[in-house]
């Protein structure tokens, strides 16, 4: 989970094995989203944040990004 297109922190949620995006219960993902809105400097301080999310072996990560950045692999895979 994360804040889109502003900093903010990450959080990650592990899954059961077996277990998909679409069996998180939507408290949990209403939670995650106020984490990674809450810890993020612009973000905090807005009404409204699209905040993403995606499986883990999604996420994207090159020699040439920043500290903290990531990609995705397949956008498709991505859930605002």
């Amino acid at each position: 989970f994360h804040v889109d297109k502003l900093s903010s922190a990450h959080v990650y949620l592990r899954l059961h094995k077996g277990q998909t995006v679409d069996d998180i219960p939507k408290e949990v993902l209403i939670d995650c989203a106020h984490l990674v809105k809450a810890n993020s400097i612009q973000g905090c301080k807005m009404n409204n944040v699209n905040v993403v999310y995606t499986p883990w072996t999604n996420l994207k990560k090159t020699a040439d990004m920043d500290v903290g950045q990531i990609g995705f692999h397949r956008q498709k895979d991505v859930s605002v």
